[in-house]
């Protein structure tokens, strides 16, 4: 009975290959996406192909523009997973639709309850970066996103949600505050690009949650409790340039008096800076959310390389 119990649970584990990044591959991973497949012939090879030629890169317009009227045609027949597959596909390759956009929106807010997880991920994600996003659906999607917080375990999924929320200069403290409090749960599973990512959109929001920065830190270091300290360099080499700096803007603005994480930060930015020509690291320091003196203080940097030139 044990061993029989075993398979029933191997064989009803949900597929994880859905959070696999780059969140273009993601793949459907709720059963009543793939009856549709099976049932809706061109409708259901719509989103695989949009993904198929976003991923190899099809510069052709005219495949794209067929590809578009062809969804517009087969809209009330088209699955959650093709829908999110599609904008997913068209955003990344700067091929959004107005009209599609709008007439995907209104669908969307009337089967969104059908969406998976992944996918809700993806259109907010899509629609937010192809500043298509209107207000009934940016409403109908941030609440179901509230109400199946608890779904979405993925840091790319998170990552994918908190963007779209900053770059719909989102007020909703409350959310704010539940996203990071559930993504300070997943905290383990995130690399150092999203953990970037997270201090910076919250330093863009303006929303400050101590436990979070403090798992941030805990992350990037060794141990919550030894993070950036004697041996807790853990992730800290494992930043670029340009996320070590985001990190560094978000820690300078909500926590100045936390200057170990600062300096280590900065002492990683000085090795870094090394290997980058000299012209992208101002302009990578100069685009940054630094105050003028953080600023001032990496542009020195650049000054010391040029009185100290490498042989």
């Amino acid at each position: 009975m044990i061993r029989l119990l075993s398979h029933v649970r191997r064989f009803t584990t949900r597929d994880r290959s859905s959070m696999r990044r780059p969140f273009a591959e993601a793949m459907d991973s709720t059963a009543h996406a793939q009856q549709h497949e099976q049932q809706n012939g061109l409708a259901a090879s719509i989103g695989h192909t949009a993904k198929v030629m976003a991923n190899k890169g099809v510069k052709d317009d005219a495949k794209w523009m067929a590809l578009i009227e062809d969804a517009k045609a087969s809209l009330a027949s088209l699955t959650p997973l093709d829908i999110a597959l599609l904008v997913n596909a068209l955003t990344r390759e700067r091929r959004a639709d107005a009209p599609l956009y709008s007439a995907l929106g209104n669908r969307i807010c009337n089967i969104i309850s059908f969406f998976s997880a992944p996918h809700l991920a993806m259109i907010i994600s899509a629609y937010a970066k192809a500043n298509l996003m209107d207000d009934e659906l940016y409403k109908n999607l941030k609440a179901e996103i509230n109400r199946r917080l608890y779904e979405f375990t993925s840091p790319t999924e998170l990552c994918m949600i908190l963007n779209a929320l900053a770059r719909c200069k989102e007020t909703d403290e409350g959310l704010l505050s539940r996203l990071a409090n559930h993504i300070k749960h997943h905290i383990r599973n995130f690399i150092p690009q999203e953990l970037a990512l997270v201090a910076g959109r919250y330093h863009a929001l303006r929303v400050y949650d101590r436990q979070l920065f403090d798992a941030i830190e805990g992350k990037a270091g060794d141990s919550p409790n030894d993070a950036f300290h004697r041996k807790g360099k853990k992730h800290i080499g494992r930043f670029d340039p340009n996320e070590a700096i985001t990190i560094l803007a978000a820690y300078a603005h909500f926590d100045k008096n936390n200057k170990d994480i600062q300096n280590v930060i900065k002492v990683h930015i000085k090795e870094e800076h090394a290997y980058l020509r000299g012209e992208a690291f101002v302009r990578m320091v100069e685009d940054s959310n630094l105050s003028a003196q953080q600023k001032q203080e990496l542009l020195a940097f650049e000054d010391e390389t040029d009185q100290h030139p490498q042989n």
